[in-house]
């Protein structure tokens, strides 16, 4: 492993990529609100902050792809732990939805986008397909999603109904001559349906903590999901509004559970989950507000965009005073998955150390017989009163020979054993760097 000239970047997670998310998030929300009929006199204004967000998005996506290439050349270790780690390698998914997120935001003034939209759809699509095939697969044969199963885990939901959200202005059923939105749409649908009641008893065993931002995130599937509904139905329909009505209850619900958002940051990025699934979750609201065309619809969705908002400056304000204190070295930015592994690889060396200095005290003992044996004085013969060669302890005597011979065996066997106990460490702290029980870890 080459040695990193940013030490810090051991602890740049694959989870920052929430940030791209959350400002993502909040470029499709002002995009909304720019079409909004109820907002036309400032669409203007809404179309200038959506280029802002735009172009973050943008900027924070590509900086985070440059960082964690930068990771995977010098502390390929720690990203290998990431991939096989049952909860973060779902973050793994981020930079595709950012990638669609960015393509549904694209501002208008930008002119004709049908034939980018399908270009960027057939990557997200390829990789989602790719991804998911190997996180799936994992899911029922090799980790038991019923006892790993968190939040983090729809990540690899939304990317579905994003394709689907985003394969009607790309066109991609006619271009492709096959109904490939209402398919992406049945994929989520699915594991949805088979992932959503087990994270909802993963809470209760403690798999996701009670307020964490990371419980936010079960707001994002379903709120993609109606639109991608609305999408497909070519307007509102029951099925869109049902969905939002178990959105709504279940952001009352989260909020009742009291995010901890004035806690400090267990990770960079993870306080960005607030952000993203209430503002799909609003623009969800928006669309329904514009098939029911009445003041409570357009009331409810001018109040959860003003949530939409509020909770994006409260993250930024959050991150920007742990900043502070990081640049001030008043705290550090850590990563659980690094510190179970350094914690790993001490256990592993001191135990190592325990049992080599066990092997040399054995050695030590199992040598004082035989040095007792060669330093023996000379025995005088009770008869002849004269000194008996056979037992002078010289170099040419075979018995004196023998006891040498012995303890220089006993030497290299206790040579022989320490370095066995090192490849037995080296052993044991690659297989806790290979471990993915999710006790090994906090959740991210």
């Amino acid at each position: 492993m080459v040695a990193s000239p940013f030490p810090k970047l051991r602890n740049f997670p694959n989870a920052a990529v929430g940030i791209a998310l959350g400002l993502g998030g909040q470029t499709l929300l002002w995009k909304s609100l720019s079409k909004w009929p109820p907002l036309a006199d400032v669409a203007d204004i809404a179309k200038a902050i959506q280029w802002v967000f735009w172009v973050a998005c943008v900027t924070t996506l590509a900086a985070f792809l440059i960082a964690f290439a930068a990771k995977m050349f010098f502390h390929w270790d720690v990203v290998r732990k990431e991939a096989y780690h049952p909860v973060r390698v779902n973050f793994f998914l981020g930079p595709v939805i950012a990638l669609c997120m960015l393509s549904m935001g694209l501002p208008p003034s930008l002119g004709p986008q049908e034939e980018f939209l399908q270009a960027m759809w057939t990557i997200a699509f390829f990789y989602q397909c790719s991804a998911t095939l190997v996180i799936y697969h994992r899911w029922l044969y090799v980790l038991s999603a019923s006892v790993t199963a968190s939040a983090p885990y729809l990540l690899s939901i939304v990317t579905w109904f994003l394709l689907c959200a985003m394969g009607g202005p790309a066109g991609i059923d006619q271009a492709c001559g096959m109904p490939l939105r209402a398919m992406c749409f049945g994929v989520g649908t699915f594991f949805a349906v088979l992932i959503y009641p087990l994270i909802l008893l993963g809470i209760h065993a403690g798999q996701t903590e009670a307020g964490s931002p990371a419980l936010f995130l079960m707001l994002a599937p379903l709120s993609v999901a109606g639109n991608g509904i609305i999408g497909l139905s070519g307007g509102v329909t029951p099925s869109s509004q049902a969905l939002f009505g178990a959105v709504l209850f279940m952001f009352f619900f989260l909020v009742r559970s009291a995010p901890k958002i004035c806690a400090r940051p267990a990770v960079l990025g993870i306080y960005w989950a607030y952000v993203f699934p209430v503002a799909a979750m609003a623009m969800l609201s928006i669309s329904i507000a514009s098939g029911q065309k009445s003041a409570v619809s357009e009331g409810i969705a001018a109040a959860l965009s003003i949530v939409a908002i509020i909770a994006f400056l409260m993250v930024m304000a959050r991150m920007t005073a742990h900043m502070v204190n990081v640049c001030r070295e008043k705290d550090t930015w850590t990563d659980p998955v690094v510190m179970a592994m350094d914690k790993a690889k001490a256990e592993a060396a001191a135990a190592a150390a325990t049992q080599g200095a066990s092997a040399m005290e054995e050695g030590s003992q199992s040598q004082e017989p035989a040095k007792t044996q060669a330093d023996k004085p000379t025995d005088k013969s009770p008869v002849s009163g004269t000194v008996v060669e056979a037992d002078k302890p010289t170099d040419k005597s075979p018995v004196s020979g023998t006891v040498v011979e012995a303890g220089e065996l006993v030497r290299r066997l206790g040579e022989l054993e320490t370095i066995v106990v090192e490849l037995r460490a080296r052993d044991a702290s690659r297989t806790a760097c290979e471990d993915t029980s999710p006790a090994s870890f906090a959740v991210a």
